[in-house]
């Protein structure tokens, strides 16, 4: 062979080399992607020693137990206070004139009776009048149990006047709501009022006073009415949510939304081990709650009461785990 041959063939075989070794070096990175997709690290999890944890921000935080339910959503309004107000007002009158003409009307019996200075024609009157006021309350209770339902709390003159001067002065309200999906079974009671557009960490109301209203012809499903005790902060013609629980109650823990990440189209948070190693477990995100996610108990085994987790510097963990880069909005 010729030396020309010869340096032929060397170079060959450097290149055959050299591509082999490229092949080697380019395995271990698409093994590594793969594993940034699917959420899992090839060191199972990362490793930060306190001092790097404190320069990303990492703060932590034990998982308390909590206690899920689902609930049904309807879109409401508060009402104007005026019609009540009114309704109350002919209702408080119609009670009093029953109340005299019944009065007038044992005194008028008592001195008929008596022999005493009063007429037939009087006593008749005094009956009339007392089956007239009597007709007038029927009237003016069947108009309040129309607009407002049968279980109405002002229906009780014992709790009106109360109720009508918290109204008056604003710091109670009355909600209407309407659930066109309906009330699905084993209703809790209560209704849960947030304004419309609001947050689900945000300001809320708890109306335990709750009963069936007229049907609204406008939308389907049921109507339920609320009183609402303490409503600062909700204003006549307000449009609101409001919630009704329904089913069972599970077991389980809240997981902060500042603890979630999403990389890969999944939800995750990390939970801490020993206190230096960080692992990523999978979020559901069906159940909002309590300004998190509710994950019930049994699902996860790590994810329960006690767990630690990261609530503070998640997403800079995750671009350290896969490289940067992964966290999406």
């Amino acid at each position: 062979m010729t030396r020309k041959y010869h340096r032929s063939l060397l170079i060959l075989a450097c290149v055959l080399a050299l591509s082999a070794c490229g092949k080697d070096n380019t395995a271990p990175a698409d093994q590594t992607g793969a594993a940034a997709a699917t959420g899992e690290s090839e060191t199972g999890g990362i490793a930060l020693d306190p001092q790097e944890q404190t320069k990303l921000g990492v703060a932590t935080a034990a998982l308390d137990a909590a206690r899920y339910q689902d609930q049904i959503d309807g879109p409401g309004s508060v009402l104007d206070v005026q019609p009540i107000a009114q309704m109350m007002a002919d209702l408080a009158t119609a009670e009093a004139s029953v109340t005299a003409s019944t009065a007038a009307l044992k005194r008028a019996e008592g001195l008929y009776k008596a022999g005493k200075a009063i007429s037939e024609e009087a006593l008749e009157a005094a009956k009339r009048q007392a089956v007239a006021n009597e007709a007038s309350l029927a009237l003016a209770r069947t108009k309040a149990r129309v607009a407002f339902g049968p279980d109405a709390p002002w229906l009780d003159a014992n709790r009106r006047q109360s109720i009508l001067k918290k109204l008056t002065d604003g710091t109670s309200a009355v909600v209407k709501a309407t659930f066109p999906s309906g009330l699905g079974d084993g209703n809790e009671p209560g209704l849960t009022i947030r304004k419309l557009g609001n947050a689900p960490s945000g300001p809320s109301w708890k109306a335990d006073a709750v009963w069936t209203g007229p049907a609204d012809p406008t939308v389907p499903g049921p109507t339920l009415l609320a009183y609402v005790e303490s409503a600062k902060g909700l204003t006549p013609g307000d449009h609101v949510t409001a919630a009704i629980s329904s089913g069972k109650q599970s077991d389980g823990v809240i997981v902060p939304a500042s603890a979630v990440v999403i990389a890969g189209g999944a939800a995750w948070c990390y939970t801490v081990e020993n206190g230096d190693r960080f692992m990523r477990e999978p979020v559901d995100l069906d159940h909002p709650a309590g300004g998190g996610y509710f994950q019930t108990s049994g699902k996860s085994q790590t994810l329960k009461a006690g767990a630690t987790i990261v609530v503070q510097g998640a997403g800079l963990l995750l671009a350290r785990e896969t490289g940067g880069g992964e966290e999406e909005d």
